[in-house]
Order: structure tokens, then C-alpha cells, then sequence
């Protein structure tokens, strides 16, 4: 099984959460980009065609595999 964590902002223009950015190939990966994210915003086109800004939430994990 692999796993991953991807990095996950919440928009604050239609309040959904959006993943962005690359992902982290194991946890202490994450939590070193954790300290790096915190401060990082990113665009999110929201699905009626506007342009929100999000804020860093934290990682999401993600298995996949046998």
C-alpha cells in the first residue's frame, strides 16, 4: 500500500475545501511542509467561475493500493 498526504486549503470565497501543491511521500515529509504551508495561500477557481483565495488546513492522508 502506498501513502501519500496532500495538501488541503479551505476557499474562503464558496467555503470548499480544495487540494493543491505536491503531495508528501511520508509523514515527517509533511510536517517539515506543514511549518512552510501554514503561511501560503492559494487560488482556487470556485464552480461558478469565481476566484476565491484559501488558506492552508493541513494534509490530507491518502492510501492507496493492495
Amino acid at each position: 500500500m502506498t501513502t501519500f498526504y496532500s495538501p488541503t486549503y479551505f476557499c474562503n470565497f464558496c467555503e470548499r475545501e480544495f487540494e493543491a501543491g505536491d503531495n508528501c511521500y511520508s509523514q515527517e515529509a509533511a510536517l517539515n511542509k506543514a511549518k512552510e504551508l501554514m503561511y501560503h495561500k492559494a487560488v482556487h477557481i470556485c464552480d461558478n467561475g469565481h476566484i476565491g483565495v484559501g488558506i492552508f488546513t493541513g494534509f490530507e492522508r491518502v492510501d492507496i493500493g493492495d
